[in-house]
């Protein structure tokens, strides 16, 4: 089984091959050419920091729908209210996903009247929409595809602001308006440049993952060629002829695999595709540690003391959770109490003897939860690296960069940002960064979609 666990093993400094083809997928995804990046164009850039006003956020995420009320003043969050749901990825139709949406939002607006006092003519929406779209303008864009096991039918294809639209105007809420459609990268990196100036990479790692950086716009020579001038888009990014770029890495298909991500790749909707995503995001990572849970007692190399019927499919319901893996991952008692009710929870018989498993195999376990976990951060590491060396080498003149990341796992899962922020250092020194590279902060953001969207939709007001 140590064999097994090492496969997940990889050292990020001698991954040059994945960060020269990542590279080179990234041009090509600039130009138009296809390929497993879709480098898909925001039309908007980092704020100025003369934004000032009322603003909605709209943030549909891979789990959870938030709605953000925000007063800025020039650039600066004065007050803000807030709300959440959980979306189920299962709701069947288009439909009734935006009726949901759109009920939540006039609800969230009810409760808030005050916070509105006087009623806007208009009241500017920034909306977070944390799937790959085709935009063509800052407030509109048709979904590619779902991702994260989404599976709402009648969307893909359609622009997503219109049909948000079309359900708020059923409500007589037509005053709502959405003037910034954003992936919650780009809202990430918005959000950040308020504390973080030098900030050009915003990077989700989370239910899904996915990153953003601030392009020359002279190097998107794909934009004229889906019908997007840059007459469409005479705000901010045109004065500074630079763009942010939403990457939709979460589809790169060059780090290396191993057959269970394979399994895991064939027991989702979209085979084949989102291969990064399926191996870093919190969405599949405790998809990928049950696969190789099973797989390890197929062959005889764990929990040999139980009657296999008794095991039967380890997490056979598939109520794994990411928090749990954290537990078993960071479990440092003698006996391994924790861990070994852990293991028994998820076999058939929950009444096993947790007592009966050798200490040796409950060692082994907690070390491929770790191997999987670290395998995470260092893939999003190289990631992160080779968009620093795209910016560094393409680009002008940096002293400092910063890279801001949000999301669920960096956050919550101990140890991940310690592994992520020193992998990334690592990993920065074994590429070429010419001959004075800049100092690289890497920094945790939180609520960085939905503030970034809003900072977004006044940017839209501004101009």
């Amino acid at each position: 089984m140590e064999q097994f666990i090492q496969q997940f093993d990889c050292d990020v400094t001698k991954m040059h091959d994945v960060s020269h083809h990542m590279l080179q997928t990234m041009k090509s995804g600039l130009a138009g050419k296809g390929g497993s990046l879709m480098m898909i164009p925001s039309f908007t850039d980092t704020p100025s920091g003369n934004e000032s006003g009322v603003f909605l956020a709209v943030d549909f995420g891979g789990t959870n729908l938030r709605c953000l009320l925000i007063k800025t003043e020039l650039n600066t969050i004065r007050n803000k209210v807030q709300r959440s749901m959980v979306l189920d990825p299962k709701i069947p139709t288009g439909e009734i996903l935006f009726s949901t949406i759109a009920s939540f939002i006039v609800e969230f607006l009810e409760e808030n009247k005050s916070f509105l006092e006087p009623r806007p003519e208009v009241l500017p929406v920034g909306f977070t929409f944390s799937f790959p779209i085709q935009q063509t303008s800052i407030a509109s864009g048709k979904l590619i595809m779902w991702t994260k096991e989404f599976v709402a039918s009648g969307v893909v294809g359609k622009d997503v602001v219109e049909l948000l639209h079309a359900e708020l105007a059923k409500r007589k809420y037509e005053w709502v308006k959405v003037v910034a459609l954003c992936n919650d990268t780009v809202g990430t990196l918005c959000a950040s440049t308020t504390e973080h100036p030098t900030a050009k990479i915003g990077v989700i790692l989370g239910t899904g993952s996915n990153a953003c950086y601030q392009e020359r716009m002279e190097a998107i020579t794909k934009i004229n060629q889906e019908g997007a001038s840059s007459s469409s888009s005479s705000s901010s990014e045109a004065a500074s002829k630079k763009m942010i770029i939403n990457m939709e890495w979460g589809g790169y298909d060059g780090f290396p695999s191993t057959p269970e991500d394979d399994e895991v790749n064939h027991m989702t909707r979209k085979q084949g595709q989102q291969r990064l995503e399926k191996m870093v995001s919190g969405r599949y990572l405790p998809m990928l540690v049950r696969v190789c849970m099973n797989k390890c007692i197929r062959c005889g190399w764990i929990l040999n003391c139980f009657d296999q019927e008794k095991i039967g499919v380890w997490d056979k319901n598939e109520e794994l959770s990411l928090i749990e893996i954290g537990k078993v991952e960071h479990d440092r008692s003698p006996n391994m109490d924790m861990a070994r009710s852990f293991i028994i929870r998820f076999c058939e018989d929950k009444s096993l003897d947790k007592n009966a498993i050798p200490l040796h195999e409950v060692v082994l376990i907690r070390s491929l939860f770790h191997a999987i976990v670290v395998r995470s951060a260092r893939y999003a590491a190289v990631a992160i690296s080779t968009l620093i060396q795209h910016i560094v080498t393409t680009g002008e003149q940096l002293e400092e960069l910063t890279v801001a990341i949000d999301g669920s796992v960096y956050h919550k899962h101990i140890g991940y940002k310690e592994e992520l922020h020193a992998s990334v250092d690592k990993c920065c020194k074994s590429l070429m960064m010419g001959p004075t590279p800049p100092e690289v902060h890497v920094v945790g953001t939180q609520d960085g979609s939905g503030l970034g969207a809003a900072i977004i939709a006044a940017v839209q007001v501004a101009h």
